[in-house]
Formats: structure tokens, sequence, C-alpha cells
């Protein structure tokens, strides 16, 4: 593309000429990129609405509300990845439904183990999630697999993991950022 202004003399006359040149290649690669982008938009919408429609009626989760709608399209980005997730919410809106259907959405193989970490005893919830050997402790008559172990592949839910002893919030921690419990 060529752009021209004419410089005139004192007369009005056309005394030089300044053009510019430019290569519009690159501006017409972004255009037809902007244009893909779009297209990939739309279907990508219509995709979200086949899937809330879809499964999202079949698990009865109510998604009128414009910020259950983005959490409905966040959940449909990072179902199929491999991501640690947080879900923060008060008490009975959902968060362990939510979860399931991360899970549902993703490739893991393994089972969707919930853990209630305020139904069992401070005591025993070392026990339960990391197992333990038979003749480990007064009671333990047989090897128990922790709930870490049982999701392996799958996906473990916490609800109220604020609710962890302090210092086993410092080992789930570890087992969150090595994504490995093994001593």
């Amino acid at each position: 593309m060529v752009t021209a202004i004419p410089i005139l003399d004192e007369e009005g006359e056309v005394s030089y000429v300044v053009a510019t040149a430019r290569d519009v290649t690159e501006l017409q690669l972004f255009k037809e990129e902007l244009e893909k982008t779009k297209i990939l938009s739309s279907i990508y919408q219509a995709q979200m609405m086949e899937f809330c429609e879809k499964y999202l009626n079949e698990i009865q989760i109510v998604n009128r509300s414009k910020k259950m709608q983005e959490v409905m399209e966040v959940v449909s980005r990072i179902g199929p990845t491999d991501v640690t997730v947080l879900l923060i919410g008060e008490t009975g809106v959902g968060k362990e439904v939510i979860a399931n259907l991360i899970h549902s959405l993703s490739n893991r193989k393994g089972p969707f183990v919930r853990f209630y970490c305020n139904a069992v005893a401070r005591e025993l919830v070392e026990a339960e999630l990391f197992g333990y050997e038979k003749g480990a402790f007064t009671g333990a008559y047989s090897s128990k697999p922790g709930l870490l172990e049982v999701a392996d592949n799958g996906t473990l839910f916490f609800d109220e993991v604020g609710d962890l002893p302090y210092e086993l919030q410092g080992k789930f921690l570890q087992v969150l950022e090595k994504k490995n419990f093994a001593e």
C-alpha cells in the first residue's frame, strides 16, 4: 500500500510528493488469523452451549446466573487438563458437584474419592490419607491403603480442607507439590 502527500510551494503548485510504502502482507495475515479466531470462537461458544445443555441437565446443575455460566466455562476448560484445582465457597454451594464434574470431564482413569476432613478424628486423618501397614499401631490387624493411593490416577476431593490439622496441611501441601506421597 502506498500513501502520498503533496508538498506545495508558495504558489500552491506541487513542489514535492512524500510517499510512504507499506507492506500489508503481514496485516492481511493478521486479518485472516483474526477471522479464523472469530470462527473458532463461535464454534467454541456453540460447543459450550451444547455441553451445558447435555451434561449439566444430566447432573442437575443450576447455571442460569452469569457467574455460574462463567464457572461452567472454566470447568469445561480445566476438565481435560491435569491440574490441581482449589474450589472455594461456602458450605452447600456445590463444590463437590463441580469437582465431580471436573473429574468426569477429565482423562483420569481412577475413581473420584471423597474425604470429609471434619468427619474423621484428628488422630486418624493421617492413617486415612496415607494408609498403614499391619501392626503399625494397636488395632491395625491388616494393611490398609490410604485415600491418596486409592485415588491414584483419579481425583481426591477434600471437603473442608481447612479443618485438617496444621501439621497434616504441611504434609498435604508437599504431596500436592510433588504429586507423589511415597516417603
